[in-house]
């Protein structure tokens, strides 16, 4: 005999009868809407999710979900940078908990679906098959139990300055990031998404930049709840571009800022001279120099962290670095220095500098990642170079247990060597040393730098002297500054001299001033040369700045070392300007012992040629 077997919901149909007002008050909960059933981010997450990693913001902290701030020290890495998982075994390997990723593009894809042209309706668009690159190399993140962030190259997808058509952008942009947040939402030791990284608004944008991050913040939230995203503000990403403009009023948003100060350091060349940290270094895109210390760098810092305060919201260093090329050892210092006052403030990091196919990097890179920076390390200030007038040394150190001692004839310190009380000077050659002792024998390491003094010299006197320079023109202009000597004069002229030289009628032409420059007071000097095109510089047979030909629709500030004695000092100064480019060249100088200010221009009284240069 066939029998029916009980409807699926007759237990239902039971309750009311079994529970009488229990159920009455359940059921009203749930209509009135006071009751969700994915009230919880967990009730949306995929099948295998785990929960207990995904981060969230709590007032200024990230936090794990019991609340917990998380440490996240990390690198910057690319799609395209990363051949194998071997390589984020690595990351694992040297302590990296946080990973920047860019996400897989084309950069000729915008141009592509372009035909060449900008056309607005075709922005943000989303390659499936650049998803799929991303996604396949965030599983060995996931696997490898290591956060990442995820950044949109927004510049490849269209996305102009500008924020030209603001209203269609808006929801090109929102839609752009619903559908990353759609895909990405499986990970769960992805952090969230960064937006416009190192963009520059014009001021009368702001309202327009607002609105656009607003609408991205609500699509990725409203795909993948809870999920965080990264803002960061309008000058390129500096600290001092997170103001109140930029506030997102929305949960779960985080700030972002770069941390590359000064930046003629930290892109340092070996062109650029005796550059050190800690010591007076020229910001080469100012034309000033500054004393770069722990002190200046937490200036620098400071409107970051007063946002943080103000907002009660998270910041996070989302770039920092410096190329590992600067004189004796500053780099390392430098970045040193940043990390502690990172770490200090307890804000995530990423470092910048690592490119694919480092099979290992600085041994101090890894000592920041594992959180092992020396606090009673001690620092020399100025680290050294040559001088021409006294220098005053002082010796910083971030924390200091005990007390400090240091030489001057080159030995190790001990507790019997001279005890740092305040700043002293240093009149000659000299190497000094210095370290913390926190208990008897109980040292932290040696800091070394070598004072060196007289700089290059000048001639006394020069015989049949005239005001300015001599300048050969040369017809032909070079793409490299490499190829500026080699073409051969087409007329000369003299009594030429510059404190701001414009140069109409030579497009297509090279040319070459030769003479002396008087330097009436030694000492280190900063030269600023800021034109359109290529030029070198050259004083005596050292050459002090440099810079290529560029296409850029302004001129570049290029910067350059020298320490002079008094004197006259040969110089010759090679210009090549391109067509199309505007005219101008202007050279400003500035010496280490003055006050920060505008650099002085150089003028006539400065420059003289000779018949004889010789």
């Amino acid at each position: 005999m066939l029998t029916r077997s009980p409807h699926p919901l007759s237990w239902c149909r039971q309750i009311p009868f079994q529970y009488g007002p229990a159920w009455v008050f359940l059921t009203c909960l749930l209509i009135s809407g006071n009751l969700h059933a994915e009230s919880s981010p967990d009730a949306r997450m995929p099948a295998g999710r785990d929960p207990s990693v995904r981060l969230e913001v709590r007032g200024t902290k990230i936090t794990d979900p019991q609340g917990r701030p998380v440490t996240l020290r990390g690198i910057y890495s690319r799609e395209e940078w990363l051949g194998s998982e071997q390589e984020v075994r690595w990351f694992k390997e040297w302590g990296v908990t946080f990973v920047r990723f860019l996400l897989a593009y084309d950069p000729q894809y915008w141009q592509t679906v372009n035909a060449g042209r900008q056309d607005d309706r075709k922005r943000c668009i989303l390659r499936p098959e650049d998803i799929e690159k991303t996604k396949a190399k965030c599983r060995w993140f996931e696997k490898h139990q290591i956060y990442f962030i995820l950044e949109v190259p927004w510049r490849w997808y269209g996305i102009p300055d500008g924020l030209s058509s603001p209203d269609l952008l808006e929801r090109q942009c929102a839609e752009m990031y619903r559908t990353l947040a759609e895909h990405f939402r499986e990970f769960d030791y992805l952090v969230g998404y960064c937006m416009f990284s190192e963009i520059y608004v014009a001021p009368h944008k702001f309202r327009t930049y607002k609105q656009i991050c607003t609408a991205i913040v609500d699509a990725v939230q409203q795909a993948d709840p809870g999920r965080i995203v990264s803002a960061t503000g309008f000058k390129v990403s500096s600290p001092d571009s997170l103001c109140d403009e930029i506030r997102i009023e929305r949960p779960n948003v985080i700030y972002d800022f770069h941390f590359y100060d000064i930046k003629s350091f930290v892109l340092y060349r070996p062109y650029y001279g005796d550059m050190r940290y800690p010591g007076r270094i020229p910001h080469g895109f100012s034309g000033q120099s500054y004393y770069l210390d722990r002190n200046l760098l937490e200036t620098f810092m400071a409107p970051a962290l007063s946002f943080s305060e103000r907002y009660k919201v998270p910041v996070w260093c989302g770039e920092y670095g410096a190329f590992n090329n600067a004189p004796d050892g500053s780099s390392d210092r430098w970045m040193s220095d940043v990390c502690r006052l990172l770490e200090k403030n307890q804000i995530p990091w990423i470092l910048w500098t690592w490119k694919k196919g480092g099979q290992d990097v600085p041994a101090l890179w890894k000592d920041l990642w594992q959180g092992k920076a020396e606090e009673n390390a001690v620092t020399l200030s100025p680290h050294g170079g040559t001088f021409v007038d006294p220098v005053r040394v002082k010796i910083d150190s971030s924390k200091c247990d005990g007390s400090i001692f240091y030489t001057l004839d080159g030995s190790e310190p001990n507790e019997h060597s001279i005890r740092y009380t305040r700043p002293f000077e240093i009149h000659a050659a000299t190497t000094v040393k210095a370290r913390s002792l926190r208990q008897p024998n109980e040292y932290g390491p040696v800091d070394t730098a070598r004072f060196e003094f007289g700089g290059q010299k000048g001639i006394s006197d020069l015989r049949n002297a005239y005001p300015g320079l001599r300048a050969t023109i040369q017809n032909t202009a070079a793409e490299k500054v490499e190829d500026l000597v080699q073409s051969e004069p087409l007329q000369t002229e003299k009594g030429l001299f510059w404190d701001k030289l414009h140069v109409s009628k030579q497009d297509g032409k090279t040319i070459l001033w030769e003479g002396w420059i008087q330097i009436r007071t030694g000492g280190r000097y900063f030269f600023y040369p800021k034109a359109y095109g290529a030029y070198a510089l050259f004083i005596g047979d050292k050459q002090v700045c440099w810079h290529p030909a560029t296409k850029l629709d302004y001129a570049r500030t290029s910067v350059g070392i020298i320490t002079l004695e008094s004197g006259y000092h040969p110089f010759k100064m090679i210009y090549s300007k391109p067509a199309g480019l505007d005219n101008g060249f202007e050279l400003r100088l500035q010496r280490d012992t003055d006050p920060v200010k505008p650099p002085f221009k150089t003028g006539k009284e400065m420059f003289f040629y000779t018949e004889n240069n010789s």
